[in-house]
C-alpha cells in the first residue's frame, strides 16, 4: 500500500512539476551597471542556457570586451566569463555568432582590434562546463597583399557560424577591399576545419553585408543577402560559388536586417524590411517563400507590424524561426507609440507568429521598466515548455544617466510574458497591408478635403490622423462611411505641409501629404 501511495505522489509530484514549468514567465536583467552591457545570442545545452554578451567595462570606456554566462532554466546565472584586457577591443554581431558543435564545445566568432592595427577577425573554442578558453585564432584580411602594405585600413570581422556536414565549420564575414578607409563592406565565407585552419575563402563583390548563413543537404549553403541592389535568397555549392539566387523583397524600398530558415529539402523562408512610409523612414516586415527545387518565390507577403519595425541598433536584429508546428515566429524591434502619451516613442521587443501560408496569427510587444526605456531584442530560442526565450539589452534614462542592461524575457507559447496577456484588446493581431491606392482630393487646398482609398469599404474602424511636419498629431477623426463621402475640414491650419494617414483599427493603410494653402 505504501508503495502504491509513493507511486502516486510521485506522478502527482511530476505532473504538478511539468504544469509549473510550462507557466514558467521572466522578465528580468542580467548584470546591472553602469555602461554597456547587452545579449546578443542565446543557445541551450541540456538544461542550461548560454548567452552570448557584449560588455563595456566603464573604466575602460573605450575597451569593449565579450562575455558568455550561463543560466539555468528560471534565468539564474551559474557561470560567466569575460574576454577583455585594456589593450583590445572586441564586439560581436547580434543572432548568429555562436554555435554548438558536434562535441558539444561552444564556438565564437567576432571582431578585435588593438591600437592602430585596425580590426580583425576572432574565432573562439570554448568548454561549455568551465567557460575557459580551449584555443582562439585570428584570421587574415582577405585582401592579404593589402592588408600586408605598412600603414594598411583592416576591417575583417566574422558575422556568423555555423558547424558544416563534414565537421568543420562555415563562417560568414564583411571586410573593407583593398584595406581601402571608409570603402564599402562585401561579405565572404570561410571554411576551416576542426582544428581552425583555413581551407577556401570566398569573396562575394555583389554583396554588401552577410549575418546569417545555413547548411542545405548537397553540402552547400543558403544565406540571405543584398545582393546587387536586391534582397534575395542565394543558394551557394560546397566551395562557396554561388548557384543561383532568388529575390525575396520586391518592394521600392527594400532594407535589412535579413534572417532565413530552411523547411526541408523542398522550401525555405526568408524574412527582411521594407520602408511602407517613406516621409517619416518607417518599416515593417516582408516575408516570403522560396521554392528549392525550381528555384522560384512562391509568395511574398508583407505586414505592418504595430508603428514601426526598426531596429535601433545598425547590425542585423531579426529573427526568423520555424516552430515544430510549422507555423512561424519573427523577432525584432518596433518603435511604439506610449498608449497613455502620443507624443512619446520608444522602442520595444516584438514577437509575431504566422502560419505556414503566411497568415497572421498574433503579435506582442513587450519592455523592461518605464515605458521611456528603449528595449531591443537580438535572438529568441524555443524552450522545452513551448515557450520562447528572448535575449536583448535595455536602455535606461535616469535622470539623464544613461544605463545599457542585459535584458532577458521568457514567454510562453502565445508570446506572453505574465498569464493570459493574449486575452487583452490591447494586443494587436497582425494584418496583411491591402493596396489601396490612396489620394487626397483637392491639393493644395484651403478649408477642406476628401480621401478615395480602393478596397476599403468593408474594412470597420476607419480613421484619419492629421500631423504636422514635426510629428505632431493634431487631428485624429473617425470615420463613419467611406472616406470619399467625408469631407474633412482642416480651415483651422496653417498654410504649410501635412501628413495624413489612413487606419483601420492599428493597421496603416495608406499615407500622403497634405498642402494648405490659405
Amino acid at each position: 500500500m505504501k508503495v502504491f501511495l509513493i507511486l502516486i505522489i510521485l506522478i502527482f509530484w511530476s505532473l504538478f512539476s511539468f504544469s509549473q514549468q510550462n507557466n514558467i514567465y521572466f522578465n528580468k536583467l542580467l548584470f546591472p551597471q553602469h555602461g554597456v552591457n547587452n545579449l546578443q545570442k542565446v543557445i541551450s545545452i541540456d538544461s542550461s542556457y548560454y548567452f552570448l554578451s557584449g560588455w563595456l567595462d566603464t573604466p575602460y570606456v573605450s575597451n569593449q570586451g565579450i562575455a558568455l554566462m550561463s543560466t539555468d532554466l528560471l534565468g539564474n546565472i551559474t557561470n560567466h566569463s569575460l574576454w577583455w584586457d585594456t589593450l583590445s577591443s572586441y564586439f560581436t554581431y547580434p543572432g548568429n555568432s555562436m554555435e554548438v558543435s558536434k562535441d558539444t564545445c561552444i564556438y565564437i566568432v567576432a571582431g578585435y582590434s588593438r591600437g592602430n592595427y585596425g580590426i580583425r577577425a576572432l574565432l573562439l573554442k570554448v568548454n561549455p562546463t568551465t567557460l575557459d578558453t580551449i584555443w582562439t585564432r585570428t584570421y587574415q584580411h582577405p585582401d592579404t597583399l593589402a592588408a600586408a602594405q605598412l600603414g594598411a585600413n583592416i576591417f575583417n570581422s566574422f558575422t556568423a557560424i555555423r558547424q558544416s556536414l563534414d565537421g568543420g565549420f562555415i563562417i560568414s564575414g564583411m571586410y573593407n577591399p583593398g584595406c581601402v578607409a571608409n570603402a564599402d563592406r562585401k561579405a565572404y565565407l570561410l571554411k576551416i576545419d576542426t582544428a581552425g585552419n583555413v581551407e577556401w575563402i570566398h569573396k562575394y563583390p555583389q554583396i554588401g553585408s552577410l549575418y546569417d548563413i545555413e547548411l542545405a543537404p548537397d553540402s552547400g549553403y543558403y544565406f540571405p543577402a543584398v545582393y546587387n541592389n536586391t534582397i534575395r535568397a542565394v543558394k551557394a555549392d560546397k566551395y562557396g560559388n554561388i548557384q543561383w539566387s532568388v529575390i525575396v523583397n520586391t518592394k521600392q524600398y527594400p532594407h535589412v536586417p535579413l534572417d532565413l530558415e530552411i523547411l526541408n529539402a523542398n522550401y525555405l523562408y526568408v524574412s527582411s524590411t521594407f520602408t511602407y512610409d517613406a516621409t517619416y523612414f518607417k518599416h515593417s516586415v516582408v516575408l516570403a517563400k522560396v521554392d528549392i527545387q525550381n528555384h522560384t518565390k512562391l509568395w511574398e507577403k508583407n505586414y505592418i507590424v504595430f508603428n514601426n519595425f526598426k531596429c535601433q541598433s545598425l547590425h542585423q536584429s531579426m529573427g526568423l524561426d520555424i516552430l515544430p508546428s510549422g507555423d512561424l515566429v519573427i523577432t525584432g524591434t518596433v518603435e511604439m507609440l506610449n498608449p497613455n502619451n502620443a507624443q512619446e516613442l520608444n522602442h520595444k521587443a516584438v514577437i509575431m507568429k504566422v502560419n505556414a501560408d503566411g497568415d497572421s496569427l498574433w503579435a506582442r510587444w513587450h519592455g523592461h521598466g518605464l515605458f521611456k526605456d528603449d528595449c531591443q531584442i537580438h535572438d529568441v530560442v524555443l524552450t522545452d515548455d513551448g515557450g520562447f526565450l528572448a535575449v536583448g539589452w535595455q536602455w535606461h534614462n535616469n535622470g539623464g544617466l544613461f544605463y545599457q542592461n542585459a535584458w532577458l524575457l521568457k514567454m510562453d507559447s502565445m508570446g506572453c510574458d505574465t498569464a493570459g496577456c493574449n486575452i487583452y484588446d490591447a494586443i494587436s493581431k497582425i494584418q496583411i497591408r491591402p493596396k489601396i491606392n490612396m489620394k487626397l482630393y483637392p491639393n493644395p487646398t484651403s478649408d477642406y478635403f476628401r480621401i478615395s482609398a480602393d478596397g476599403v469599404e468593408q474594412l470597420h474602424g476607419l480613421w484619419l490622423s492629421i500631423i504636422d511636419m514635426q510629428g505632431r498629431e493634431l487631428k485624429r477623426i473617425k470615420l463613419q462611411n467611406y472616406p470619399s463621402n467625408t469631407s474633412i475640414d482642416v480651415s483651422n491650419l496653417s498654410s504649410g505641409i501635412y501628413g495624413v494617414s489612413l487606419y483601420s483599427d492599428e493597421v496603416l493603410l495608406g499615407f500622403k501629404t497634405l498642402e494648405i494653402k490659405n
